[in-house]
């Protein structure tokens, strides 16, 4: 069978990738899979996130980022995110379970049929990969995580992993990719 170049049969090597096609990839597979974390309050939903809701979820983000500018000496840390399905709030920490900093998601006020944490998951894979670029440049050493943790600090779901080379935003994203791969190749061909 033939592959793209830089595509291993069978293996995880997405080198030949451009951002953007990494970026579409996610977030086709992100669409189809939903979220892939387990807890207590997980199960599929049609909600979307609104305009509002990605823009402070990305603020939040971009705030995290801003406390590691790369030019700073590099730490070793994950950044772990916590959804209070209460107050709606999403708070980052970093290993140390320091705050860095907390944002109240209007949208997340609402009542809602307990699926916060899948609403939650979905949209915040969706603004990391917006943000890669500047996650990729903060002064943390590699690899390191965004982290979804629950209300009693236990892992729920790792969001987004960096590991210099490799970037895995959705565990569930390298299924069945070779498969697709293969099908757009010979579909290209076809062509």
């Amino acid at each position: 069978m033939l592959h793209p170049k830089g595509w291993q049969s069978g293996s995880q090597n997405l080198n030949s990738l451009t951002s953007k096609q990494i970026t579409s990839i996610a977030s086709s597979f992100t669409a189809k899979q939903g979220s892939e974390c387990s807890g207590p309050f997980y199960n599929k939903s049609d909600m979307k996130a609104t305009q509002q809701t990605i823009q402070q979820i990305e603020r939040a983000i971009n705030k995290v980022i801003a406390k590691y500018p790369s030019a700073a000496e590099p730490v070793l840390t994950d950044i772990l995110l916590q959804v209070k399905p209460d107050s709606g709030e999403l708070l980052a920490f970093n290993d140390d379970m320091d705050e860095l900093t907390r944002i109240v998601v209007d949208q997340w006020l609402e009542p809602m049929e307990e699926d916060l944490y899948d609403e939650a998951t979905v949209v915040i894979k969706q603004c990391l990969t917006r943000l890669r670029p500047e996650i990729e440049k903060m002064s943390i050493m590699r690899p390191f995580s965004f982290v979804l943790i629950g209300e009693d600090r236990e892992t729920l779901c790792d969001l987004y992993l960096i590991d210099d080379d490799t970037i895995i935003v959705d565990t569930e994203l390298l299924k069945g990719l070779d498969e697709e791969l293969n099908e757009f190749l010979e579909q290209l061909l076809k062509d």
